[in-house]
């Protein structure tokens, strides 16, 4: 799962938004993204499909990049 939190910060750069401006396109708090960038939070499946149009990518993407090994899921 830290790929896939680097790569959802990496998204948010590349776009050349803050945190701030991301939390205002989602209509969340600040601590929100805050939490998902330092993988204090989980996002579920609804929420990372948001969360990526909100970026303007592609969520397949993003997917591609999570480990299926069973020793990571849990971290």
């Amino acid at each position: 799962m830290k790929a896939l939190k680097e790569w959802l910060k990496q998204q948010r750069e590349f776009n050349d938004l803050t945190q701030q401006q991301l939390a205002h396109r989602l209509g969340k708090p600040l601590q929100y993204i805050e939490d998902v960038e330092h993988g204090d939070y989980r996002l579920e499946v609804i929420e990372f499909i948001y969360y990526c149009q909100a970026l303007n990518i592609d969520p397949h993407q993003g997917i591609r990049l999570i480990d299926l090994d069973p020793q990571e899921q849990n971290k």
